[in-house]
C-alpha cells in the first residue's frame, strides 16, 4: 500500500505543472461588460450630435445599422465624433434610414431578451408628406450599457 501511495504522488507530482499550464492558459481575463441581463426595457442615452456616417458606408443603402463597441471602430463610421463615449463601459446603436422626403424620428426603444441572448432596438420615423421629394437620411443612436461580442442585437425599424 505503501508503494502505492508513493507512486500516486510522484505522479501527481510530475503532472501538476502541467495540469497548472493548462489551467492558466485557459483563464483568460473577463472582460469588464457592464450590462446584466434582464428582461424588459434597457435605459439608454439619447445621441442628438452624431448625424453623418463615413465613406465607408454605401450612401445608396436604404438601411444601416451597426454596433459599435470600440472607439476604432466609432472613428471607422461615424464622422461627426463631437459626442465622447467611453467605450470600456458603453456600447453605441447607430443607423440609418433613407427616406424620400425628409423624415425625423418619432420614438425609440431598447429591449432585453435574456433567454434568447438578443437585445431589440425599435426605432419609429416619420416620413414629412408635405415636403419637396428629395431623399434624406434619417440617423438613430443609442448608448447603451457596455454588452459582450456574443449579445445579438435587432434593429426593428418602421415607420
Amino acid at each position: 500500500m505503501e508503494i502505492l501511495s508513493r507512486l500516486l504522488i510522484r505522479r501527481l507530482a510530475s503532472t501538476f505543472p502541467f495540469l497548472m499550464l493548462i489551467l492558466v492558459w485557459n483563464c483568460k481575463p473577463s472582460e469588464p461588460y457592464v450590462y446584466v441581463c434582464h428582461d424588459g426595457l434597457i435605459d439608454y442615452e439619447k445621441v442628438e450630435s452624431l448625424r453623418h456616417f463615413q465613406s465607408i458606408i454605401n450612401p445608396n443603402d436604404s438601411l444601416v445599422t451597426l454596433v459599435i463597441r470600440t472607439d476604432e471602430d466609432y472613428k471607422k463610421y461615424i464622422v461627426d465624433r463631437q459626442e465622447k463615449i467611453d467605450f470600456s463601459n458603453k456600447t453605441l446603436l447607430a443607423g440609418r434610414i433613407r427616406t424620400p422626403m425628409s423624415g425625423y424620428i418619432a420614438r425609440q426603444s431598447v429591449k432585453s431578451y435574456c433567454i434568447s441572448g438578443e437585445i431589440y432596438f425599435d426605432v419609429q420615423y416619420v416620413v414629412n408628406k408635405d415636403g419637396i421629394t428629395v431623399f434624406s437620411e434619417v440617423p438613430f443612436y443609442a448608448i447603451i450599457p457596455k454588452i459582450s461580442e456574443e449579445t445579438k442585437v435587432r434593429f426593428i425599424i418602421h415607420p
